[in-house]
């Protein structure tokens, strides 16, 4: 698309901006004397070796400028670390039911349907771009008009064209990572993974009770099949009602990345089961039938349920791959990626483009007695008893992260985005981000690391960046809070205060002005010319790092939730603000976790904003 030419590169911020920004975020994390010793470690930095890491740092970014300064490092990070994927990495998405497709293999059908056109149209450079747009309906930048203008420009200015001329109300989000979407996966390899990409390919693979098949979904040309055929073939598998694989090969991509590659070469020793490999490996992409399974969205437990069963389950599963559809019996359906090719931005684009484009077609349309015209092909596997052994010993070890893992899904209907407390200076995200910090210090009486994930997909091959949501505001606020002598006024005054530093830090780190990846980029790069630095190996940069609450918010109407596994000690918290509610779905480990479990922290979270939204009632007019 045109607008993929002209993007700026993700700028690499100043030293001295950094070093500034990296004090601010770790001054309320620490003590005073850790402090010191930081800000100590800091300057020398600042003054002396930093500046020639960063002069290098420079030199490499321009002697590249088809990358960013950050991306090569950044992928090679996830594809060394040889943690297992699910719970660890892989997020998941949920959707909304579809009222008219409520059987598993109907929605699946429509589901496959809508990919193979979505992807027709991405292979064809027919695929409208991402855009991201800070305007109603009614403004200029969405009008036809305009975005036809943007087409028929020059590749090399399109992007900026259509910044400047919406008033920076719309802007392009690079889209390199598509690439990767479709017919790719994660190859195991001692060491280092790569990503293995295919051309267009006409099949999905599909797991059915630890079983793999392989279905053609789509014609020579790219279109879909027709959903009844699709139908008809998904049947097909079911009708078999093959009993539970007694070694499901798909545990192996559960398993430790070192000891999985290691697998894998013992295994394609077999031609047989380097075929089945690379059908797999080259197909669009996958889909899990847990046509055993059917959700309960009725109440708590059930909800909570399947929220952890979309995001990690023992069997059925092949997480290598760029991303999974999983089906229940009822229709629920889920997307499950794994990291290390792209990030939430690109799967959330597909997840919302296909629900849409699915549920707008009545399952009515389908004829659901069609007869498949071609067979399935299961997958043949060729393994040796000490194969087995480890796949089997992989599903044990998973299914004890799954039990260690403490779960839960809420959904806070009191009020959302829509709600008149968001009309005046307090904005709905840093309003839930110092929700949590509330919440944290009521429980815990500390201030933590605190992770809150954002895109830099408006600069050329951005990646992410953090928000660091602890600041000393935030902290001034929650200490001052819950204080019987502290008047409403002093109270909203430090909310505001607070609510105001997280968004300033917030549009540093989208704007490519954040502290977490500079800083990564320069102690790769200090471990590259063997220069080690102290300010990477006092404590403050570990405590800095530990992100003991991570949280991520992606929102659609298409989905009703999605999260992912603890990365630390603490929470994870995927969450969204929908109109008129706030959705949570929390994270973190039963053993060797916090002291308080994930439903916990989620009540004092709710707690925590009803008791800031009182506040700002009480507090007069808010939009002064």
């Amino acid at each position: 698309p045109p607008l993929q030419k002209g993007f700026s590169p993700l700028p690499i911020p100043k030293l001295e901006d950094t070093c500034s920004r990296y004090l601010e975020s770790v001054e309320p994390l620490v003590p005073p004397t850790a402090f010191s010793v930081t800000r100590g470690n800091v300057e020398k930095f600042r003054d002396g070796e930093g500046k020639n890491l960063q002069e290098m740092l420079v030199k490499q970014d321009k002697a590249f400028p088809g990358d960013s300064y950050i991306s090569p490092d950044w992928f090679d990070m996830y594809l060394r670390d040889r943690t297992p994927l699910p719970i660890n990495y892989n997020p998941s998405l949920i959707t909304r039911m579809d009222p008219d497709k409520q059987d598993g293999l109907v929605r699946a059908a429509f589901w496959i349907a809508s990919s193979v056109r979505w992807h027709k149209m991405y292979r064809e450079r027919t695929l409208k771009p991402d855009i991201f747009f800070f305007c109603g309906n009614d403004a200029t930048c969405k009008q036809d008009w305009f975005q036809r203008a943007i087409g028929w420009m020059p590749q090399s200015i399109a992007a900026k064209a259509m910044v400047f001329g919406s008033k920076f109300q719309a802007f392009p989000l690079d889209m390199s990572q598509y690439v990767s979407l479709f017919n790719s996966t994660r190859i195991p390899q001692q060491g280092v993974d790569t990503i293995k990409r295919a051309d267009f390919q006409r099949h999905i693979t599909v797991n059915f009770r630890g079983h793999q098949f392989v279905v053609n979904v789509a014609t020579e040309g790219g279109d879909p099949l027709p959903e009844g055929q699709i139908y008809a073939r998904l049947k097909q598998i079911v009708d078999t009602n093959v009993a539970p694989a007694k070694v499901d090969v798909g545990t192996f991509t559960a398993d430790n990345r070192e000891q999985w590659a290691e697998a894998r070469v013992n295994m394609v020793r077999s031609m047989v089961n380097k075929s089945s490999l690379d059908l797999i490996d080259e197909s669009m992409f996958v889909l899990n039938l847990d046509l055993d399974t059917e959700a309960n969205h009725t109440t708590s437990d059930g909800a909570n349920a399947i929220g952890k069963h979309l995001l990690a389950a023992p069997t059925n599963r092949w997480w290598d791959k760029s991303f999974s559809v999983t089906v229940t019996k009822d229709g629920t359906l889920g997307i499950n990626f794994e990291h290390s090719w792209g990030d939430g931005v690109a799967v959330l684009r597909y997840t919302v483009d296909i629900f849409n484009d699915s549920v707008s077609r009545s399952a009515s349309t389908a004829t659901l007695t069609d007869a498949p015209t071609e067979p399935v092909k299961q997958l043949n596997w060729e393994l040796t008893p000490a194969l087995e052994e480890v796949a089997i010993k992989s599903q044990a070890n998973l299914e004890k992260e799954i039990r260690r893992m403490d779960y839960y899904m809420t959904v806070f209907d009191a009020f959302g985005k829509r709600d008149p407390i968001f009309k005046g200076k307090v904005k709905p995200d840093p309003f839930m981000q110092v929700a949590m910090q509330l919440a944290w210090w009521r429980l815990y009486q500390s201030t933590v690391s605190t992770y809150e994930s954002a895109s830099t997909a408006a600069f050329k091959r951005g990646r992410t960046e953090c928000i660091r949501s602890a600041t000393k505001e935030s902290q001034a606020f929650t200490v001052l809070f819950d204080k019987q002598d502290a008047s409403d006024s002093d109270k909203l005054r430090a909310l505001i205060l607070a609510t105001q530093k997280h968004a300033e830090v917030s549009k540093n780190a989208k704007s490519g002005q954040g502290v977490d990846r500079h800083l990564f980029a320069l102690r790769k790069l200090s471990e590259r010319v063997d220069r080690p630095q102290a300010i990477f190996s006092d404590e403050s940069y570990k405590t800095f790092g530990s992100n003991m609450i991570s949280t991520s918010s992606l929102y659609s109407d298409a989905l009703i939730g999605g999260g992912f596994g603890p990365v630390s000690p603490g929470y994870g918290v995927g969450y969204a603000a929908a109109d008129d509610a706030m959705i949570f779905n929390i994270s973190s480990w039963n053993k060797d976790g916090p002291r308080w479990g994930s439903d916990v922290f989620a009540q004092a979270i709710y707690a925590s904003a009803l008791d800031m939204k009182a506040l700002m009632e009480r507090a007069g007019d808010l939009k002064k």
